[in-house]
């Protein structure tokens, strides 16, 4: 298995990506996989092109693997699948 690369954008003083980044946290702890989560501004250069190529327009939102979620679909079973598709694939 790899190591998982989880990439979050999110906006500052903004409730729905806290919330979200908290339950990406406590996904990364269940699954006990090597995990790494790197967080962007969504004002930074990068998540800008992270957002574009994933095709994500809203926050928050997050790049896991080859699965790009956002708002409302970064629920726990996502979450759990793009993790686990990651780490064997």
């Amino acid at each position: 298995m790899k190591k998982v690369k989880i990439f979050f954008i999110y906006a500052d003083n903004c409730a729905h990506c806290d919330e979200s980044l908290a339950l990406i946290e406590s996904c990364v702890e269940e699954t006990e996989l090597d995990c790494e989560i790197l967080k962007f501004s969504f004002e930074e250069k990068v998540a800008i092109n992270i957002a574009r190529n994933n095709n994500l327009n809203d926050l928050p939102c997050c790049v896991i693997g080859r699965r790009g979620l956002q708002t409302d679909g970064i629920k726990e079973a996502s979450v759990m699948k793009a993790i686990k598709e990651a780490a064997n694939g």
